[in-house]
């Protein structure tokens, strides 16, 4: 394997690394030793010795033996939470590791954190969670790297003429680029058109069927992280006035 490791011998001769041959009594026995090194694992024996057991030697002629490592796959991590873009500024922690002893650094700094746990107070923008599990001295680690955002968008209304005489007027304003604009009637019943953006950074959408009176309408902004904002918009629908005779 491209695993590595010693071999040692009894009686001594051999220290394998730096030592893998030597001349011993004939007839006599000679019992050899393999201690994978850190990361490593002993499969086995091939030669004149087979196994993984205890390889006894006995020096009647000359002998070859080979120990054969191999390297320890690290322990798999994986990280579900937190990801992406959150509004949530203590966002929860999720993973899962195979084996070992887990570490969790936010931001490069050790913390005391474990899956399940949420995340001590973070600053809005860029952060970065790594997570690392060590094995038979042997290290997997997964990184997340997310960004808080608690800032609610800006949107706008350009406001309408007080009253109208026409039950179809168009609503329009400006937003932050990336948010969503919905528009939902909260006085009268007129029928809400789909909102639009003309360019990045506005938004229009046509309102029909204005009833008589008041017609009041809420804008809400929606960014890409969940955040939202509100601003209110009125007219008056005054129908012209038949005369009668």
């Amino acid at each position: 394997g491209t695993g590595t490791g010693t071999i040692t011998s009894t009686p001594a001769g051999i220290t394998c690394g730096s030592t893998c041959s030597n001349q011993f009594v004939t007839k006599s026995s000679v019992t050899l030793t393999a201690t994978p090194a850190a990361g490593s694992t002993f499969t086995g024996w091939s030669g004149a010795c087979s196994g993984t057991g205890s390889c006894v030697v006995t020096m009647d002629a000359a002998k070859t033996v080979t120990a054969s490592f191999a390297l320890i796959p690290p322990p798999t991590v994986s990280i579900t939470s937190p990801a992406g873009l959150t509004k949530n500024n203590r966002p929860l922690l999720q993973f899962t590791v195979s084996a070992g002893t887990v570490v969790v650094k936010v931001d490069n700094v050790v913390v005391s954190k474990v899956a399940g746990n949420t995340l001590d107070l973070l600053s809005d923008g860029s952060h970065t969670v790594r997570v690392e599990a060590t094995n038979n001295g042997v290290t997997g680690f997964a990184t997340s790297t997310f960004t808080v955002d608690t800032i609610a968008p800006s949107v706008t209304v350009t406001a309408l003429q007080a009253t109208v005489k026409v039950t179809t007027q168009t609503l329009s304003g400006t937003m932050e680029t990336g948010s969503i604009v919905s528009v939902a009637v909260t006085t009268g019943t007129a029928s809400i058109g789909t909102v639009t953006n003309p360019t990045a950074t506005t938004w229009q959408c046509v309102v029909s069927n204005l009833s008589a009176g008041t017609n009041s309408f809420t804008i809400t902004a929606t960014d890409l992280a969940g955040n939202s904002s509100h601003v209110s918009a009125s007219v008056v629908y005054q129908p012209d006035r038949k005369s009668t005779r």
